[in-house]
């Protein structure tokens, strides 16, 4: 099961032990990157952090959207099990709706193909 986390209900521990161990492993996802750049940031997680998507979530206009941070050029599905088209979807699927628009740059080893988002490589 996939579930979402606002920032302050991570385990931060956990979380940036998955980044690290991840083969998808990026500076800009570790929780003290995120804390600089995107400070209201969430993930969502499965299996208890072996799979990771940090969430940079705004709110404007009374609207709830998802922003790619500035200085932070890939975030994504980042897990510590082999990852596969099928996850990555499921994740882009648990994407809380409220968030009415997202625009997030997936890591180079996250593949979709999700029919709800407009995916370009």
């Amino acid at each position: 099961m996939i579930q979402f986390l606002h920032r302050k209900q991570i385990d931060i521990k956990k979380y940036d032990t998955c980044i690290s161990e991840s083969i998808q492993s990026r500076v800009f996802a570790f929780s003290w990157y995120l804390d600089i750049v995107s400070p209201k940031w969430g993930i969502l997680v499965q299996d208890d952090y072996k799979a990771v998507m940090p969430l940079s979530g705004r709110r404007k206009y009374g609207l709830s959207y998802i922003k790619q941070p500035s200085f932070c050029s890939q975030l994504g599905l980042f897990s510590t099990v082999k990852l596969d088209n099928e996850l990555v979807n499921n994740f882009l699927s648990a994407i809380p709706d409220k968030f009415r628009f997202i625009n997030m740059q997936l890591n180079t080893f996250n593949k979709a193909n999700h029919p709800k988002f407009n995916i370009k490589e």
